[in-house]
């Protein structure tokens, strides 16, 4: 957030003074890039293979995910939107 917000003081005594905070809209673009990009890097793999007997086995995986991915996959709770029936545990 630092990065986006920025704050001016201005004034002399304390009477005087004045804090204004404004957008830089140039960071604020590029930290949406960077979040959205972190998040449209997750992604699932479902494995179908044929088990010993019976119907077809699925296992759900995820990619690999850098620090940023795994704290905005907790922060959205993205494991409650896969399906709970394939099983497997996020990578």
């Amino acid at each position: 957030m630092s990065r986006v917000l920025r704050h001016t003081l201005t004034g002399d005594s304390p009477k005087e003074l004045r804090l204004a905070f404004h957008t830089d809209e140039g960071a604020r673009a590029a930290l949406e890039e960077e979040i959205f990009g972190s998040l449209a890097g997750i992604e699932e793999i479902l494995l179908l293979y044929q088990g010993e007997r019976g119907r077809p086995r699925a296992r759900r995986m995820l990619t690999e995910m850098d620090a940023t991915q795994r704290r905005l996959y907790d922060l959205f709770g993205l494991d409650a939107c896969a399906s709970k029936r394939l099983g497997g545990a996020p990578s």
